[in-house]
């Protein structure tokens, strides 16, 4: 067979992989918008993951959503389909609904001036689907796949990117990062989720591009830090937000630039993310016991990537703790001193805890073990432990409601961390009587 014949049966083998991945009802839109005389091509990261899956990549996974581009304008879609939802419509972008499934479908389009950083003052539609991939931010993601004739169309050589491991901006990547701040923290990201190394140019562009980056909201900050923390290789993004400055624009507190005791601090953490389980908030947790007050740097990343209060809670009840064991170990001579402990970090958090502990200080494995080996006894750890309750005493004792029950409590709590055994109810009663 010739090269010819086989890059040519290579390429129909690729689309036919790639129709049978893409869901019939993409393939529906892009008939009755044929119907109607007009194109659509399935466009951007599904095009993407579904050409890495059929290159076999490690990381490759099978896309969730599956975007269209169309030279259709966005009112003639809204009357091509019964439900159509008005997503984006200022940018070309509508939501079709088919069945259960949603799938956005955008107008080709142009833009122009970017002057907030982050959204373009002017779109313009084009017909012209070059022009249309050539405004995306990576070559990677500026494939498209025709559905009534499968092809793919790789004007930018993203294929060949994906191939050679690379990530390279489409044109000038001064230019494609200034258009978007995100851009460069999504150039980091890809790296940890995608596996590849930043091309010399695009690189070169990331520190040139902060003052767009600084004025990216803290929620996409928040969306793109957690993807990479949940990726298999953290460690490739987050090493780039130090290298290149973007860490200092979003938290300058957390790791000082140009202090070479927070420089060795984030190497180590670094280091150790792609160990931790894929778990982001357990990861944050991990980077900030390296940090100089892990306290101050929970409410701090916390208000900067505007997390959620349960975000925010978790982080701080795995890294506050966590960098206690690391940095001041207990000296717990008896079971009693575990117990308390356990008690103090928290039932529920304690092997997460004991995880990270153990991943930055391995000689904590005995005391992690001895922790795990306690919790699994199920000691009474809080009050709602304890076999009697506050309706009990005031039943069984004749206590009338109020505080003094709730401090009775407490105190039988401190008899069971020495005991468990006296968590009984009979027991527990008759100490309350004397506790009384």
């Amino acid at each position: 067979m010739s090269n010819a014949a086989e890059s040519s049966e290579h390429e129909r083998a690729l689309c036919a992989s790639i129709s049978a991945a893409v869901p019939e009802e993409a393939f529906t839109i892009s008939r009755v918008l044929a119907g109607a005389g007009h194109h659509a091509w399935l466009v951007g990261g599904s095009v993407r993951d579904l050409i890495r899956l059929w290159h076999g990549h490690a990381q490759a996974t099978l896309p969730s959503d599956f975007d269209l581009c169309t030279d259709a304008k966005p009112e003639v879609v809204r009357q091509l389909f019964r439900r159509v939802i008005p997503t984006g419509i200022a940018h070309g972008t509508v939501t079709v609904v088919l069945g259960r499934r949603h799938f956005e479908v955008t107008t080709l389009r142009g833009e122009r001036g970017y002057s907030d950083g982050r959204r373009p003052d002017e779109v313009f539609f084009v017909e012209d689907l070059r022009q249309d991939l050539a405004r995306r931010d990576f070559t990677v993601n500026a494939i498209a796949f025709d559905l009534e004739h499968p092809a793919v169309i790789d004007p930018f050589d993203g294929r060949g990117d994906l191939e050679r491991g690379v990530l390279r901006a489409v044109g000038d990547p001064l230019q494609r990062f200034s258009e978007d701040g995100l851009r460069v923290l999504r150039c980091a990201r890809f790296t940890s989720t995608l596996g590849l190394e930043v091309e010399m140019a695009t690189r070169a562009a990331m520190r040139p591009s902060l003052a767009s980056f600084a004025k990216v909201a803290g929620e996409r900050v928040r969306e793109e830090w957690l993807k990479a923390l949940g990726s298999a290789a953290p460690s490739r993004a987050f090493g780039l937000l130090r290298s290149e400055g973007l860490l200092a624009i979003t938290c300058p507190e957390l790791f000082p630039e140009g202090d070479e005791g927070a420089d060795r601090a984030y190497s180590r953490a670094c280091a150790l993310l792609d160990r931790a389980p894929v778990d982001p908030i357990l990861r944050l947790a991990l980077l900030l016991v390296f940090a100089a007050e892990p306290a101050r740097a929970v409410a701090l990343l916390a208000q900067k990537l505007k997390l959620s209060g349960a975000e925010k809670t978790r982080l701080g009840r795995l890294s506050e703790p966590a960098a206690q064991l690391v940095h001041a170990p207990p000296d717990l001579q008896d079971a009693k001193a575990v117990r308390r402990l356990l008690r103090a970090l928290g039932a529920e958090y304690t092997k997460d805890i004991v995880h990270i502990a153990e991943l930055a200080a391995p000689p904590l494995r005995e005391l992690g073990g001895r922790l795990l080996d306690e919790l699994s006894r199920e000691p009474p750890l809080a009050v709602r432990d304890l076999r009697v309750n506050g309706g009990d005493l005031i039943s069984e004792l004749g206590m009338p409601p109020g505080p003094e029950v709730g401090r009775l409590l407490e105190r039988l709590l401190e008899a069971t961390l020495d005991d468990p055994a006296v968590n009984d109810k009979a027991r527990l009663l008759s100490l309350a009587r004397e506790l009384k």
